[in-house]
């Protein structure tokens, strides 16, 4: 795909290219939640006890890339030293987030979503993976959100949302999904301030919102995004809010630009995933692979992708789903 810029919110998805795609369907085989106790107090809600499916994601075309070099982990440093400082990734932390991406998905799968808000950037990568494990039956509204929990782009992003939320009016209940990175928490209680105001342009209409928040426990300052602890308490009216919280090791990729594939720049989005970069794997066995790839967000993407279907398949609540 040819270098394009994204103003405003960044909401047409038809230019950016399908990096990931399907590979299998496969079906619980038996009912994997117990109806919870709104389950009749907020109707009308389809809980699909019987079965649920989801997909394990792969990459829709083959990606770039090279091996240069293997060595012990004894020679990180030297190794980081040939290679301009180059991130390092370990096996196991891409494990663990994908675990987390195929829990959430299976939860989505039971309960399932009208349309998922992506705020940008931490919810863009995780985002594109729960679609596709969700074989696309929701759309995707990404929408800046860089520092928005001091309120930038306020309006701007008040208005789209309702610009985008308009096209469910029709619906007498909207489930709405929100996939981010969170670290403190105060980009989702802001994003959950920001909706209530949202809400009010849409009287009548019955909306519950799941926030679905990534966060990495080894962040001394910051082991919880506890200012997120509020936003059920937030549910009013119409209006129900719900907070999942999912731990990781580690985010992975969270602030690494030339992985994200996006840029932000006073709320100029600079999609580009085509940039060359170089990226250190620390597998189970502490050995370590440098790959070099001309398009290194789709990288990333197969790797993460390749956790997550290795997570699936081996799930044993999960079995492969035979079609004729």
């Amino acid at each position: 795909m040819n270098l394009s810029t994204h103003t405003g919110s960044f909401n047409d998805e038809t230019r950016i290219d399908a990096v990931l795609v399907t590979s299998g369907t496969f079906a619980f085989n038996h009912p994997v939640l117990s109806p919870p106790a709104w389950a009749n107090a907020y109707p009308p809600f389809d809980l699909r006890l019987e079965t649920a499916e989801i997909a394990n994601p792969m990459l829709a075309r083959p990606v770039n890339y090279r091996v240069l070099e293997q060595a012990e982990y004894t020679q990180l440093g030297a190794i980081q030293d040939a290679y301009n400082k180059a991130e390092l990734v370990t096996q196991s932390d891409l494990d663990s987030y994908a675990d987390a991406l195929v829990r959430i998905a299976k939860q989505i799968a039971v309960k399932p979503l009208d349309i998922m808000l992506v705020p940008l950037r931490g919810g863009w990568k995780p985002s594109i993976q729960l679609q596709v494990m969700n074989k696309r039956g929701y759309p995707l509204f990404p929408f800046p959100f860089t520092a928005g929990s001091q309120g930038r782009f306020r309006n701007e992003n008040r208005e789209c949302l309702i610009e985008r939320l308009k096209a469910f009016q029709g619906k007498t209940a909207l489930r709405i999904g929100v996939i981010d990175a969170a670290i403190t928490g105060h980009g989702a209680k802001a994003l959950a301030e920001l909706l209530m105001e949202v809400k009010s342009e849409f009287r009548g209409q019955a909306w519950r919102v799941t926030f679905e928040l990534l966060y990495s426990n080894s962040n001394p300052k910051h082991p919880l995004p506890k200012q997120s602890d509020i936003i059920p308490s937030m549910s009013s009216g119409e209006l129900l809010f719900e907070r999942n919280l999912h731990v990781v090791p580690n985010l992975v990729i969270d602030d690494w630009d030339e992985v994200v594939g996006l840029r932000v720049n006073n709320g100029e989005y600079l999609y580009k995933p085509v940039a060359d970069g170089t990226v250190l794997l620390k597998a189970h066995d502490n050995h370590i692979t440098v790959f070099r790839s001309s398009e290194l967000s789709r990288f990333v993407d197969h790797l993460i992708a390749t956790s997550a279907s290795e997570a699936i398949l081996s799930d044993p609540l999960l079995e492969l789903k035979r079609t004729l």
